[in-house]
């Protein structure tokens, strides 16, 4: 499951006896390596000779781990693994922190105007077969205490297996700053990167990685 996406499960009884029962167990459930904790306590009647199904609530693992689920009576367990999520430009994830982040485009260009010192307008192309991804970034602070809004250094071009990290670049008007915001607030603006002059919009994804105290999270943008 990507992290933070709803999932639940079913399990399936049967009676094979001649008589109506009542199938009773514990879930218990473990984060990585840690220990088990109890779940559920499940009640449920099966009339003789009949299968029924047990369904789950609804739930979901905000940090990328395994969680191990063991139906203690039945002896049998089965593994959740939450691996980074997967979104389009445009669409936002909600962090466990409380932090939404969205990408909203990635631009691509061949130089990027400025102004000088003196005030006028300044061009600056990149360097031979090179490029310049501008990421339009957006970050708001959803929860109810001031927590960090994504860094610069947090946001990352990822193509194959390959990372561009951001570039400082002489252009500063429309940037986009993370730091401490307090719930409500707004970060938004744009982050420049210096990549291979062949790529198209479609060939970038762009990453980002973060974490607390619980856990961590990483979250792919891509074309759709």
């Amino acid at each position: 499951m990507e992290v933070g996406q709803t999932f639940d499960y079913q399990v399936k009884v049967k009676n094979t006896g001649g008589a109506d029962g009542t199938w009773t167990e514990t879930l218990s459930a473990k984060i990585g390596d840690s220990s088990w904790g109890k779940v559920d306590d499940i009640k449920m009647d099966v009339p003789a000779g009949e299968t029924k199904t047990w369904k789950s609530d609804k739930g979901d693992i905000p940090y990328q781990t395994v969680v191990t689920y063991r139906l203690e009576n039945a002896q049998k367990e089965f593994k959740v693994q939450a691996v980074s999520a997967s979104l389009n430009y445009g669409e936002g994830f909600k962090a466990p922190n409380g932090m939404a982040v969205t990408v909203k485009d990635v631009e691509m260009k061949s130089y990027y105007e400025y102004k000088g010192y003196d005030g006028s307008t300044k061009e600056k192309r990149a360097s031979d077969d090179k490029q310049w991804a501008f990421v339009q970034l957006r970050s708001k602070n959803k929860g109810d205490e001031p927590v960090f809004a994504p860094m610069k250094s947090d946001i990352s071009i990822i193509v194959d297996n390959r990372q561009f990290d951001y570039k400082i670049i002489n252009k500063e008007d429309g940037i986009y700053e993370g730091n401490e915001i307090s719930p409500g607030i707004v970060r938004e603006g744009w982050i420049a990167y210096e990549v291979p002059s062949n790529l198209s919009k479609s060939d970038i994804e762009v990453a980002w990685t973060g974490e607390d105290f619980n856990g961590s999270w990483t979250v792919r943008w891509s074309s759709a």
